[in-house]
């Protein structure tokens, strides 16, 4: 044991020298070559998301020898994620290629000068157009003195002069400084990448950005770890390897409002059925995206439902944080497409931000509308340039999950001040999606988006129309992996759905104040319906349940079915007391599942010999139209919609 604990040691010290031997890059003589990664900004990811972007990983680079003419030694770097979670950066080519990618020494299309001047920086992009073929050479060396001594050009140069007086250097051209990678599952590698120590010139820096993951197979409130490494730690040794790219948090409070119930028999007209709300969670404030930033010079400044919405590439500045679904975008219209980039729209998603709703069980007979843009709840107008809350946040409705960017629907009417479109076209149809897209956010605050649902039909309760049941509706972020496995941004598939609405079959509800089968004493109980009439009423068939309360209360009672059709060929119901409620005395409620409903009880001693009386049955206003779901607190008058008491069936009030 003691001998294997020497050989361990041994090994170990010969590795640290070896190591320390092979970071001299570019000769020897000068500062140990070092190399550490880690992540510029690390991002919070929304758990729901499949294409979430990871921060930007920096592998910054000093010291080692700056040696002129020595054509750069090329390594392979790659970033992996954990082995279940899968990189989804968008391809642009059947070999892999991606929109992920490796920029040196942070160039600007601008020309402007970066971290390291004379590195390469100061010139525009030049991407490499060998992503998978070995990479690009480059060589570097001194051009002057003073502060831009050093540049790194393509192959090997016709001159350079590192005497006292240094000239010019001759033939070369700017070297490579974009690199695209290639995905293989959880990883992406940057191909041949030159390696040039900077020496004593400052620092090279090697900036990965674009890496998008699948974010759903991770816990709420969990960091994700990257780990970088690199086919030849000699010429490029790394430490701090294993930055954090990323923390992940559920970003989406969907929620639909109280459920909204209306009756078969009252037709409706663009009558309010619900809200949709879709609310940053966690204060998750930038959850909610636009397309591309708009605050980004270049960018449209025009608000309307354009802005943030365009396909203007203007997000080619290494290292800025852009609030938008979009990545780092390289190509721009003033400067063209890159000269050897794979895929002229890098890092452009496909849209902003969108929400999805998606109704089943919709009532046939029914149309149901919902709001073109983002409402208001409390001031029950629309959100957006053109209402009174104008500037902000607000999205717009689109025509599908993974329509193009751009393709808004306009509204076909008002439901009031609020601009609507029905999105059932067919009037059989029991399914429909709305889907809404982000035009306008604010990152620093959490924003709701509140969308507004409408019905609207003609009541035929003796057709059934519309159709009694109950609506859902479930709700998340748009388009789900189940509509794309392309589009970018794509999310989660949808959750259960809600509650929406409900249409509920018209009753007549029958009070009879006094029933009884006590003391040598029965009663008689008859219910008729009359929806068969002279007036061209359509005629309704339903059951009646009978709510006993008092002495001897038996359980509901359900009659047969009551009125004039093929299967009930009988308009009336009547029974005993003794038979349907023996020994009972107090009173009862019958809910009968139609319209035109009216009760007559007739009470006597056994064979009417002595005393009998008989009385019509009182007609409750049917608790559930009044929106409180019971019986009023004023039960009286009960003749027209007002006081909580609509005006449905006969509704006596005595």
């Amino acid at each position: 044991m003691a001998d294997f604990r020497r050989w361990i040691i041994a090994l170990a010290v010969l590795a640290l020298f070896a190591g320390l031997a092979s970071a001299q890059t570019g000769g020897t003589g000068g500062p140990n070559f070092t190399c550490s990664a880690n992540t510029s900004n690390i991002p919070t990811l929304r758990q729901e998301g499949i294409t979430e972007q990871i921060g930007d990983i920096v592998i910054t680079c000093v010291g080692g020898n700056a040696t002129d003419g020595a054509l750069a030694p090329q390594v392979n770097i790659t970033v992996a994620l954990a082995a279940n979670t899968q990189i989804t950066t968008r391809l642009v080519n059947s070999s892999n290629v991606s929109e992920a990618l490796l920029l040196i020494d942070e160039p600007t299309t601008a020309g402007g000068s970066g971290p390291v001047a004379g590195f390469g920086n100061n010139a525009g992009f030049i991407a490499c157009p060998n992503p998978t073929t070995g990479g690009c050479q480059a060589t570097g060396y001194h051009v002057g003195s003073g502060a831009n001594v050093f540049t790194v050009q393509t192959g090997t140069p016709t001159a350079y002069n590192t005497g006292p007086s240094p000239a010019p250097v001759a033939g070369g051209t700017q070297a490579a400084n974009i690199f695209q990678g290639v995905v293989n599952n959880n990883q992406v590698t940057f191909f041949g990448i030159p390696i040039v120590a900077p020496g004593s010139n400052g620092q090279r820096v090697y900036r990965i950005t674009n890496i998008r993951m699948n974010a759903t197979g991770i816990a709420n409130a969990q960091s994700v770890s990257a780990v970088v490494s690199t086919s030849n730690p000699s010429a490029l040794p790394i430490s701090q390897g294993n930055p954090i790219v990323g923390f992940v948090t559920t970003s989406l409070k969907a929620t639909v409002g109280a459920a909204a119930g209306f009756a078969q028999c009252v037709s409706q007209t663009l009558a309010p059925a619900g809200v949709l709300s879709f609310t940053e969670a966690n204060n998750f404030g930038s959850a909610f995206k636009v397309r591309t930033d708009p605050a980004v010079v270049g960018q449209t400044a025009t608000p309307g439902p354009t802005k943030g919405q365009g396909s203007v590439l203007a997000q080619n500045s290494p290292g800025t944080i852009y609030n938008s679904e979009s990545g780092f975008t390289p190509s721009t219209p003033t400067f063209g497409t890159i000269t050897g980039l794979i895929g002229s729209t890098i890092g452009l998603s496909d849209f902003g931000t969108r929400f999805h709703a998606v109704f089943t069980n919709l009532p046939p007979g029914a149309k149901i509308f919902v709001s073109t843009i983002s409402v208001n709840v409390a001031l029950g107008v629309a959100t957006g340039p053109s209402s009174t809350a104008a500037g902000s946040s607000y999205a717009l409705l689109v025509s599908s999950a993974t329509s193009a960017e751009g393709s808004t629907v306009a509204s076909s009417t008002t439901a009031g001040t609020i601009p609507v479109v029905e999105i059932d076209a067919l009037p059989t149809s029991t399914t429909a999606e709305a889907v809404w897209e982000v035009i306008q956010t604010s990152p620093t605050t959490v924003d709701t988006y509140n969308f507004a649902v409408f019905i609207t039909y003609t009541a035929a309760p003796g057709s059934n129309l519309p159709a009694i049941g109950t609506s859902s509706v479930a709700l998340n972020y748009a388009p789900t992996s189940a509509q794309s496995t392309t589009l970018i941004p794509r999310f989660a598939p949808d959750p259960p759905p809600a509650t929406a609405f409900t249409i509920a079959a018209c009753q007549t509800v029958l009070l009879f104040p006094y029933l009884t089968n006590l003391a040598g004493f029965d009663t008689g109980v008859a219910i008729s319906n009359t929806s068969t009439d002279p007036f061209g009423t359509t005629p309704q068939s339903g059951t009646c349940n009978l709510n006993w309360y008092g002495i001897a209360a038996p359980a509901v009672t359900t009659t047969p079915a009551i009125g004039l059709s093929l299967s009930t060929p009988l308009a009336m119901y009547a029974n005993t007391v003794s038979t349907l409620a023996p020994g009972f005395q107090g009173y009862m409620i019958a809910q009968c599942k139609f319209q035109y409903a009216h009760g007559f009880a007739f009470v006597s001693d056994v064979g009417a010999r002595n005393l009998a009386m008989g009385y019509l049955a009182l007609v409750i206003p049917d608790p559930s139209l009044n929106g409180l779901g019971k019986r009023p607190p004023q039960p009286f008058p009960c003749t027209s919609s007002t006081n909580n008491c609509p005006g449905t069936g006969e509704q006596l009030g005595e």
